[in-house]
């Protein structure tokens, strides 16, 4: 086999796993999310909040969210507390969101804290028109079903905030612990997992030069 005939082959490889690369980033983006509760319990019942925020105002429904996979530590899941616009759904199971709503995509539920509360986000990316993106927060409530002050500087006391520029692989996030000047609840960071953008590319680079290596014997 020639060396021309190698280098065509090696460049459709390339491109081909370059498209199922960026076919596969387009695709909805887990994350993991854990919280540390362990400083909650034996307070009584919280609550946690989900809102998904329609950046273009029209409730043009572009981007979705969906949690599952909630584990509380040794705690448990609570009543529904509100489901508005596009949210519905219950921590025992699964909850979905869309931002079919111009104004208020909302979802809260009462829990009993245990040692940690984790849960898996599942989301799309899809930019919106005009100059605002979609967001997704999620937010920790006391008792009383108010937000528990955090350090978030846009002041909205969240916990974490996911922006859904559609710019990138995946939505930008950012996690901020409470603010204890304000409330005597402590509650680190949330740490949240997510998956590298860098993978896919060293996952193309490693077939494609074990493409060529495997031609370069056969020829």
């Amino acid at each position: 086999m020639s060396i021309r005939h190698i280098l065509h082959i090696s460049i459709l490889t390339g491109a081909l796993l370059w498209v199922s690369c960026n076919a596969a980033l387009a695709a909805p983006v887990n994350y993991f999310v854990t919280i540390n509760t362990s400083l909650l319990e034996g307070s009584g019942a919280f609550g946690l909040a989900f809102q998904l925020e329609d950046g273009s105002g029209t409730g043009d429904a572009n981007n979705t969210v969906v949690l599952s996979h909630f584990t509380f530590g040794g705690g448990s899941a609570g009543a529904v507390d509100l489901t508005a616009g596009g949210a519905a759904g219950n921590m025992t199971s699964a909850i979905t969101m869309t931002d079919s709503d111009p104004f208020f995509n909302a979802f809260a539920q009462n829990f009993t804290p245990g040692a940690t509360l984790s849960f898996e986000a599942t989301m799309t990316n899809n930019a919106d028109v005009g100059a605002f993106d979609d967001m997704f927060l999620v937010s920790l409530l006391d008792g009383s079903g108010n937000g528990i002050p955090t350090l978030d500087p846009s002041g909205n006391d969240t916990l974490v905030t996911f922006t859904m520029s559609g710019k990138g692989a995946f939505p930008a996030e950012a996690s901020w612990g409470t603010d204890t000047s304000q409330t005597a609840y402590h509650v680190a960071a949330p740490n949240v997992m997510t998956p590298e953008p860098g993978t896919w590319m060293l996952m193309s680079g490693g077939l494609l030069g074990l493409g060529l290596l495997r031609r370069r014997k056969l020829s």
